[in-house]
């Protein structure tokens, strides 16, 4: 009994170490996770691949199959530019500027729509600042604060708090370039 349930744990342990393997793009799972004793019973000192040093000496590179192929970015916990900037994978500017592209298109499209790409600053009445991903404008003139959101990103909790108090009877006032913009809506788009 004893020894089944010690099998069936290491079982699971080995398809544990296999899937982390899997997912740091290493296959040599024994020599990342198990270094083998030397011959005089020491563990042996660190592998570069059990330091993640693999591929071109740079301790946090990643696989060529995780770099992005229309730019700089490589996988880090997100596609990121070389000094950890959050990037896009589809080439150069920021992370999610395709998915807010997309968006800008279908609402343009809408009959009597128009949109406001790009950062809209707008203040609410606690004097609390925030940036919108772009506007939605109504044909009967509503604005529409947008927030694009792609891949796994959320909502941060000041934005959840600041939207929440957004309502047309306690609008959002555009500032700097959006002056006298009043957002009565706040939406969330996902991509």
């Amino acid at each position: 009994m004893f020894d089944a349930a010690r099998e069936k744990t290491r079982l699971w342990l080995l398809i544990l170490i296999g899937v982390v393997a899997t997912l740091l793009g290493q296959t040599h799972a024994r020599e990342i996770f198990a270094p083998s004793p030397d011959e005089s019973g020491e563990i042996a000192a660190s592998t570069p691949a059990s330091t993640g040093e693999f591929y071109d000496g740079d301790r946090y590179d990643v696989p060529d199959s995780l770099l992005a192929a229309n730019s700089g970015a490589r996988w880090n916990n997100g596609w990121r530019t070389a000094d950890g900037k959050f990037a896009s994978p589809n080439g150069a500017g920021r992370s999610g500027a395709a998915a807010e592209q997309s968006v800008w298109d279908a609402v343009a499209q809408k009959p009597g729509w128009s949109v406001i790409e790009g950062q809209v600053g707008v203040r609410n009445a606690s004097g609390q600042l925030r940036y919108y991903d772009g506007a939605a404008v109504s044909p009967r003139g509503r604005v529409i604060g947008l927030e694009v959101k792609s891949g796994s990103a959320t909502k941060t909790p000041a934005q959840r708090a600041f939207d929440s108090g957004v309502n047309t009877q306690n609008p959002a006032i555009g500032v700097g370039q959006n002056q006298g913009l009043e957002i009565g809506r706040s939406l969330e788009i996902r991509r």
